[in-house]
């Protein structure tokens, strides 16, 4: 989960955020992966807002 949030950030994540990317790999499987494609949605949702204003 780490990787993916840096690569989407484009960036290391602070000292913060792993403490609380270890605090949420502790949480059940089901729950994780729920978060995780949410997360990526809104990634790739931010991508095609950035692209179509970028034609206007």
């Amino acid at each position: 989960m780490q990787k993916g949030l840096e690569y989407a950030l484009k960036r290391p994540l602070t000292e913060t955020e792993e403490r609380y990317i270890e605090w949420l790999q502790r949480w059940d499987k089901e729950t994780i992966t729920v978060f995780d494609l949410l997360f990526k949605d809104m990634y790739r949702a931010g991508q095609i807002d950035c692209l179509s204003t970028q034609t206007k």
